[in-house]
């Protein structure tokens, strides 16, 4: 609801400018004859002071690695659109880039046999994502 302040009953400054108010402070100030009621021009008018327009929320960029992938792939989303790369891109985060990277090295130099092989490579990975963890 909008009114027009006869007489604001804290803030005399405010005697003659237009308010939005809820609709009973409006319905108690117009019976004190403190205000009086202004009716909207149109309906867009009276949309726009009961819900304010909202911005849109900033577009955020999210980075991955696809380790499971041969090559691996670093997976960029940016809105609702994903990208694959077998590279790291000029815009890549260096964790993403390095852990892309020690992959890389790993696979061409061949790693070691059997079952030592696949522990130490998932210490690895282990150890790389923990140097990025939040610390409480």
């Amino acid at each position: 609801m909008q009114v027009r302040w006869l007489k604001h009953p804290t803030c005399p400054e405010l005697n003659g400018t237009l308010e939005h108010v809820s609709r009973t402070v409006g319905e108690i100030a117009i019976g004190f004859k403190q205000a009086e009621f202004v009716p909207y021009k149109n309906y867009v008018e009276r949309l726009n002071h009961e819900t304010p327009q909202s911005t849109a929320p900033a577009a955020v960029v999210g980075w991955a690695l696809r380790e499971e992938a041969r090559p691996p792939l670093i997976v960029k989303t940016f809105r609702n659109e994903t990208y694959f790369f077998e590279t790291p891109p000029a815009d890549c985060p260096p964790d993403i880039a390095r852990r892309h990277a020690a992959i890389i090295e790993y696979e061409k130099s061949g790693g070691a046999s059997g079952a030592v092989a696949a522990a130490k490579f998932e210490q690895a990975q282990y150890n790389e994502r923990i140097k990025t963890a939040k610390r409480w």
